[in-house]
């Protein structure tokens, strides 16, 4: 005899799928909200890296970056070390031209084109 299936396990997998879906649903809304949260406090949130320096002193680090106006700049005492406080995207820049300038060879930073 083949058994019949009941109702109650049809209304459960019914149940997991409305379940499934309404957290599908949730997800979406919430992660684009999320992210729009994130965009919004991180244009004015100030954060800040620390930097050392292998091949230049901290003193042309700091020359470096004062030249592309990224972020405060300090020199740590005792170190050869940087101090940067900016925004995401600016630390993130800053953090790219520490690692190209730090090097034994020399380097000249100049715009060529104006920033946006």
């Amino acid at each position: 005899m083949t058994e019949k299936p009941s109702n109650s396990s049809h209304l459960g997998s019914r149940r997991a799928g409305h379940l499934v879906y309404v957290a599908a649903v949730f997800v979406l809304f919430a992660g684009s909200y999320l992210l729009a949260a994130e965009e919004t406090a991180d244009s004015g949130l100030a954060l800040y890296r620390v930097f050392s320096l292998r091949h230049i002193s901290a003193q042309k680090g700091k020359e470096y970056l004062a030249q592309t106006k990224l972020g405060t700049v300090s020199q740590l005492p005792g170190a050869n070390t940087l101090l940067v406080t900016a925004p995401r995207r600016e630390l993130i820049k800053a953090s790219a031209i520490l690692r190209l300038v730090d090097a034994k060879e020399p380097f000249v930073i100049k715009a060529i084109f104006p920033p946006r």
